[in-house]
């Protein structure tokens, strides 16, 4: 049963997203735990507005976050403390902008390897990652540096981090954050 302080996260989180994107229900949070640490709450964003929103509300009310993708990494790094929300990035998935003649795709964090694959083959190319579990792995790891067989010494190739646009958020004063 959810505490009253996560309900009330809970019922905040909802008028963003719906009813259906926030979750605070302990069963079905126990198996987005992170190394043993089962998150508070989960909620499911569909546009970085929405994304800007949950951690303006995270923020104000000082509650800790993890993003989660996949969740085919969630056991890497350290162990978390706590975990108060869970940004699930599974609506995150849209392919924004794509140039098959220069190369360039631009995804949101939430668009899966294997999607981005199946994408680009239907242009005869091949996008150069050997991906364990492509079909659930979200580019946010991968362009954020996750190591595999096609990689640099020195992580991501420097052309698929500027190709993927993993998030477009606002800082305080109101200018877009972008991070590639």
């Amino acid at each position: 049963m959810a505490s009253v302080a996560n309900a009330q996260l809970g019922r905040e989180l909802a008028s963003i997203v719906g009813d259906e994107f926030v979750c605070d229900t302990a069963a079905p949070l126990t198996g987005y735990a992170i190394d043993g640490v089962r998150p508070a709450t989960w909620v499911i964003p569909q546009n970085a507005n929405e994304v800007a929103a949950i951690v303006r509300v995270a923020n104000e009310r000082r509650a800790s976050i993890a993003v989660a993708g996949g969740f085919t990494k969630q056991s890497m790094g350290g162990v978390p403390a706590q975990i108060d929300i869970l940004l699930r990035t599974d609506r995150l998935n849209r392919v924004l902008h794509y140039d098959p003649g220069d190369l360039t795709i631009g995804v949101e964090s939430g668009c899966r390897i294997g999607d981005v694959v199946s994408r680009v083959g239907q242009d005869s190319l091949v996008l150069p990652l050997d991906v364990p579990r492509s079909q659930q792995a979200a580019c946010r790891r991968y362009a954020a540096g996750t190591r595999t067989p096609r990689h640099s010494p020195g992580g991501a190739p420097m052309e698929l981090r500027r190709s993927f646009y993993c998030l477009r958020s606002r800082c305080r004063s109101g200018s877009p954050l972008r991070s590639e």
